[in-house]
């Protein structure tokens, strides 16, 4: 007896495009995927060949769709164990591995990590990250808006040589939405902080720091805007700092030399 249930086995662009065409004409599809997150190399890329599009912005629509579409059942994370039957009516064994986080709250900004008893955890990306800078004799890593922590093979292969800027005045208001937190709380003054990456979330060493004052008209979109100024100005300065190579780190505090 034949069914109408597909199967489809990597999430990559292909897969995911597969799954939405067929998805539309009415078939269940199973999507498999090996990987925790969907997207593949594509996911990976700056720009596409020949017409040097975004590809973020052209893969980033497809994945939130393929993860709602009501006739896709995606499975991240997943590998086919077994697969037996015959043409029109298989039997397919599927691991689905252990994630230990609520995947309908994820992010994907990998702060479970820092909770994580397995603090060894492998990182693929930032291993061809590091070695593809060490490639090109690059000394300093800025961040700006990367969204994510910083694993071992990078802080490892860069150690004090990775910065990062925050939209807020360390070590208050750590993480995400520090906008609406600093209003939240009613403080005066906020700011940003350009700040040394170590393991911990926005808790290295601080380079340089600016204040902004908060007013009460304020909404978490002003502020953020009038701290993004200050931003500009401050991360050209603490590279200046770390390229004249004038500073030393003493504890927590960096000191100009």
């Amino acid at each position: 007896m034949t069914n109408n249930n597909i199967l489809i086995i990597g999430a990559g662009i292909s897969g995911i495009e597969a799954a939405l065409t067929l998805g539309d004409q009415g078939y269940r599809v199973i999507l498999v995927e090996k990987t925790p997150s969907v997207g593949g190399r594509m996911a990976q890329l700056d720009k596409t060949f020949p017409t040097l599009d975004c590809s973020i912005c052209i893969l980033a629509p497809k994945m939130v769709e393929v993860s709602r579409h009501p006739n896709v059942v995606l499975l991240a994370y997943s590998e086919i164990q077994e697969v037996s039957g015959q043409v029109g009516n298989f039997n397919v064994k599927i691991l689905k591995k252990a994630r230990y986080v609520n995947w309908d709250v994820c992010t994907g900004c990998a702060a479970c990590t820092e909770k994580c008893p397995m603090k060894k955890i492998p990182s693929e990306f930032e291993e061809k990250y590091a070695e593809t800078l060490k490639e090109h004799n690059v000394d300093l890593v800025c961040l700006a808006g990367f969204m994510r922590i910083i694993k071992t093979p990078l802080l490892e292969a860069f150690k004090g040589k990775i910065l990062n800027i925050h939209p807020a005045l360390l070590p208050s208001f750590p993480g995400l939405e520090v906008q609406k937190k600093a209003i939240d709380y009613g403080v005066k003054f906020s700011g940003c902080t350009v700040h040394f990456v170590t393991a911990d979330v926005d808790a290295g060493p601080i380079v340089t720091q600016a204040v902004v004052p908060v007013m009460d008209a304020d909404t978490p979109e002003t502020l953020a805007a009038r701290i993004l100024k200050e931003e500009h100005r401050i991360y050209t300065e603490a590279i200046n700092i770390l390229v004249s190579g004038k500073y030393r780190i003493e504890g927590r505090r960096v000191i100009k030399t």
